[in-house]
């Protein structure tokens, strides 16, 4: 595999490649199981009952019932 003339792409052996595939398969398939934490889940009822003054509601990502798009100041917090 090349990008550029004289230049070869590093690329990984198949097999190699599939047992990476299923090993980060698994590991990422625990963590989106796993159940989101209760201060989250209250953080984000908090900024739906927020949102219900138009002029204070965040863009909504479409299909999401929680994933609000809010600029990095919302998302940062407090200062220091």
């Amino acid at each position: 595999m090349t990008d550029k003339p004289g230049k070869r792409t590093p690329s990984l052996d198949p097999s190699i490649q599939m047992h990476l595939g299923r090993r980060l398969r698994s590991i990422f398939e625990e963590v989106a199981s796993e159940p989101v934490p209760d201060r989250f889940l209250n953080l984000l009822d908090q900024l739906e009952k927020a949102g219900a003054d138009e002029s204070v509601r965040p863009e909504r990502a479409p299909g999401s019932r929680h994933s609000e798009q809010l600029t990095p100041t919302e998302t940062a917090g407090p200062s220091k």
